[in-house]
């Protein structure tokens, strides 16, 4: 991930950008909201493959899918993950570990597509699986379908000199530039963390922004939040909007923000082009990112998208999937 940061100042656009502005409305809002159907709606016949990291992002995103009924395959290296206790997983298949060659990897992503009745989707939900599967697209393009950017953004992202260079170009937008800021050094607190996730149509369209705030951290500063609130963020949803289509961007972004608690910026401190930690809570909020991007690669009209606020998820437990909260509180050793 990077380690750099852009200052962003109030937003201030003084030019129109060619795609979708920040000021425009959400799909979630009008006529098009009227049209668009629900989840349930949805042919969800067609399977997704995860490639299982161990993480809470894997099961968010397998229970996401699962509330829309869409079928989960998890691809594991190992039975100790806690998202192959989901009860969303519709099956479980044997997949090389982090160490792998590609060439592995594409092997057994190729063979069990071809093992499933219908072509299936293909969503990543951790770094190693991102770059995977960006690397290796055209090795699987004849047995899977994704949404993912072009791979040479994808990788600028997770390049520390790249992403320098991406914040001069967008300099435009009143971003004033990057200064290096490790997340552990941005001062303020934990609660001053607002993630914007969003999600572009490839015709441009952003089918709808969802903002929150970390209020636990998991470890203290530098984590992941294993507990998160739905709370909007008016000027950061527009700000993530304004970067996403300067950038021509397409797909579904995270855009983590920290505000500075001496100038009252906010600093942009990295873009995710997978679904991360925090991909359940929106789905629990309206905003359930992963089922558009399943219309939206199937072909089939995106649903509804309006974020509900103060609604708050914790990482691993649900009331209706429990077996993966308890199955992580085995797994942890005796201090």
């Amino acid at each position: 991930m990077p380690d750099k940061a852009w200052m962003l100042s109030a937003p201030a656009w003084t030019q129109p950008v060619a795609r979708e502005s920040p000021g425009t409305a959400p799909r979630a809002q009008g006529e098009a909201a009227r049209l668009a159907p629900s989840a349930s709606q949805l042919d969800t016949t067609r399977p997704v493959l995860i490639i299982d990291g161990g993480s809470s992002a894997d099961l968010g995103l397998v229970r996401s899918l699962g509330f829309a009924k869409i079928p989960v395959h998890l691809l594991t290296s190992g039975r100790a993950s806690v998202t192959t206790q989901s009860r969303y997983v519709t099956q479980t298949h044997a997949f090389p570990h982090s160490g792998a060659s590609d060439e592995e990897c594409v092997a057994r992503i190729r063979a069990v597509a071809k093992s499933l009745r219908l072509r299936p989707v293909i969503l990543a939900s951790g770094d190693w699986a991102l770059q995977l599967l960006s690397r290796c697209r055209a090795d699987v393009a004849d047995v899977v379908d994704h949404d993912l950017h072009d791979a040479q953004t994808i990788s600028n992202f997770s390049d520390k000199a790249q992403f320098a260079r991406i914040a001069e170009r967008l300099s435009r937008l009143a971003l004033k530039g990057w200064t290096p800021s490790d997340r552990e050094f941005v001062a303020g607190s934990d609660g001053e963390v607002v993630s914007v996730h969003v999600y572009v149509e490839p015709s441009g369209r952003i089918l709808g922004s969802f903002t929150a705030s970390e209020a636990k951290v998991s470890p203290p500063d530098a984590g992941v939040g294993t507990a998160v609130t739905s709370r909007r963020n008016e000027q950061l949803a527009a700000l993530a909007v304004a970067i996403v289509n300067k950038l021509e961007y397409s797909g579904f972004a995270i855009l983590q923000f920290q505000v500075d608690a001496h100038t009252d910026a906010f600093q942009l401190i990295e873009v995710n082009c997978r679904y991360g930690a925090w991909t359940e809570l929106p789905s629990r909020c309206g905003c359930n990112f992963p089922v558009a991007a399943y219309a939206t690669i199937t072909e089939q009209p995106a649903p509804v998208l309006a974020q509900r606020e103060g609604v708050r998820c914790w990482a691993f437990f649900a009331l209706e999937d429990p077996a993966p909260f308890f199955w992580q509180m085995l797994q942890r050793k005796p201090r």
